[in-house]
Order: structure tokens, then C-alpha cells, then sequence
């Protein structure tokens, strides 16, 4: 829950404090942070287990979030000239979670990142409601090989959160590399189904793993371009509820996603459900290349408030 409230305030708050090409470094940097702490914890958790008992780190635990506690105590406050809401047609307009997420879905370009969006997180959600079933039926990977592999992975999240930097310094169309990204992305999944669907032993461990990599890779990518781009279309008054829906609909996804994935499995076997939810999930890339009309319509608009 404070992840998502947390999320959700940086999104709000980035686009208050900073304009054009600020944005996207700053939302780089943020990303950079948070999977380089993904990937360095567990590993740092590891060492100190092997030096002290349990005890101390959750005792370190209390005291780095009591820092944190007080370094939020202290950033200064935000406040911007956001317009109170007015009433509209004689009635209060109300900014409720329904009025959200038909915003979320009323711009060809939102309605897009939208559907990529839910596409992304409830396919991600099927595979991997029996992914480590299917992975340790056809491998017979250990824990200790597993969780060097996702160590590994998130290892390329940090380098996919700091890409958006570097393309915008050489002046290339981050919506051009959105669509790349997100494609990309979305098919690394395909990769990964036809892996756990065909391959078994080493051979469905690499292939595993490499899509581990990129999906990690190309997906922190695809979130920076992409509260980028909202933040330069959606305005400071809508903002907030946009953002709160939009994070809420990408939740009910990752719900929806595992229910559907542990019920499709009773049906088909374990591996016949990532295969197909592989197929689909490339499927959904060609229409996030199809949408390049609405995205073209985002890069107008971007550039116009730029």
C-alpha cells in the first residue's frame, strides 16, 4: 500500500516541480534509485545474514525506515496554483475514481498507454501465477540458481531507467522509442512462453533468463517514457485522479491476471497457459504499434506544451 500511495505522489508531484527535459531525468533518476535498490538489498540482506543473526537486520530494517520517516519530514512543501474545481453546468464537478478512469480512457493517446498498460500487467500476472511451477518442473533450477538469475535481471532495470536519458540528450522521438520499448517488452514475454512451453534443462533456462532481461530492461524504459508523457498531457488540476485511477486499474489487472492465470491452469496444463498468454501478450504489441496515430497525436501535444 505504500508503495502504490508512494507511486502515486511522485507522479503528481514531478510534473509541480519540474518542466520539459527536467521531467524525464528526474523520473530516470527516481527509477534508477529504486531498482538499484531491488538489486543491491537482497544481495546486501545476504551478506549480513551470513555475519549476524536475523535479529540485527530487522533491527537495521526499523532504523532505515525511521531515516526515511524523517527525510520526508523534511523535503519542503509542494504547492502549485492548481485551480479549485468549478462548477460545471450549475453542479460541482466531482473527481471521484469513475471520473478517472474514463479520463484514462477518453484522449486517443491516455486510452493507449492505458490499454498497454493492462495489457502489461495482467499478462505479466497469468505467467507468473505458475511460472515457478513450469520452471522447476522443466529445469530443476534451484532456489539459490533462481534467485541469481532475478538478481541478475533487475540488474537491467537500471540500466533501462537511465536509456530514456541518453535518448533524449541525442534528440530522438521519445514516442518513437515508447512504441520500441513497449513492444519490445510485451514480446520478451512471447519469448519467455515459447521458452517454458518447448525448451526444458539449460536451454529453457537461458532463453528464461535473457527474457528475464529484457523485460526488466525494456519495461523500466517504457515506465519512465511513459509518466513522461502523461505528465505533459494530462493538466495539474486532473492530475491527481488520473494518476490514483490509473494506478487502481493497473492493480485490478495484476488481480485479475493471477486468478486468471491459477484457474486456467485447473483446465490446461501450467506450460500451455504462459505459452498462450506469450501469444497474446505479442499479439498486444502489434496494437500498441497500430497506435501510432494516437501517439503522434501525444508528441504534438507534448511539444506544444514544451
Amino acid at each position: 500500500m505504500a508503495s502504490i500511495l508512494t507511486n502515486v505522489a511522485i507522479n503528481v508531484v514531478v510534473p509541480l516541480i519540474a518542466e520539459k527535459d527536467r521531467r524525464i531525468r528526474l523520473f530516470s533518476h527516481l527509477s534508477v534509485t529504486e531498482s538499484s535498490a531491488d538489486a543491491g538489498a537482497p544481495f546486501l540482506a545476504g551478506v549480513l545474514l551470513a555475519l549476524w543473526s536475523p535479529g540485527y537486520l530487522y533491527g537495521i530494517s526499523v532504523a532505515a525506515a525511521a531515516a526515511a520517516l524523517l527525510l520526508f519530514r523534511s523535503l519542503p512543501d509542494v504547492r502549485s496554483d492548481i485551480p479549485i474545481p468549478v462548477a460545471v453546468g450549475g453542479e460541482q464537478r466531482s473527481y471521484n475514481l469513475r471520473y478517472g478512469i474514463a479520463l484514462n480512457f477518453s484522449k486517443g493517446p491516455l486510452q493507449r498507454l492505458s490499454i498497454w498498460s493492462i495489457i502489461y500487467n495482467c499478462g505479466q500476472s497469468v505467467i507468473m501465477a505458475v511460472f515457478l511451477v513450469v520452471l522447476f518442473q522443466r529445469t530443476g533450477i534451484s532456489s539459490f540458481e533462481y534467485g541469481v538469475m532475478s538478481a541478475s535481471a533487475v540488474g537491467f532495470a537500471i540500466l533501462g531507467a537511465y536509456l530514456p536519458v541518453i535518448l533524449s540528450r541525442i534528440g530522438l522521438r521519445r514516442i518513437s522509442f515508447l512504441q520500441l520499448f513497449g513492444t519490445l517488452t510485451l514480446l520478451a514475454y512471447f519469448m519467455q512462453g515459447w521458452g517454458l512451453g518447448f525448451l526444458y534443462g539449460t536451454a529453457c533456462i537461458c532463453i528464461v533468463w535473457i527474457s528475464m532481461m529484457l523485460d526488466e530492461l525494456f519495461s523500466a524504459g517504457s515506465a519512465v517514457f511513459i509518466a513522461t508523457i502523461r505528465a505533459e498531457i494530462i493538466s495539474d488540476e486532473e492530475r491527481p485522479i488520473a494518476t490514483a485511477a490509473n494506478r487502481t486499474v493497473g492493480m485490478m489487472s495484476v488481480v485479475a491476471g493471477y486468478s486468471i492465470g491459477a484457474l486456467a491452469a485447473l483446465v490446461v496444463s501450467p506450460s500451455s497457459v504462459i505459452f498462450v498468454c506469450g501469444i497474446l501478450m505479442a499479439l498486444g504489441s502489434v496494437v500498441l504499434w497500430g497506435s501510432s496515430s494516437g501517439l503522434r497525436e501525444a508528441e504534438v501535444t507534448c511539444t506544444v506544451r514544451s
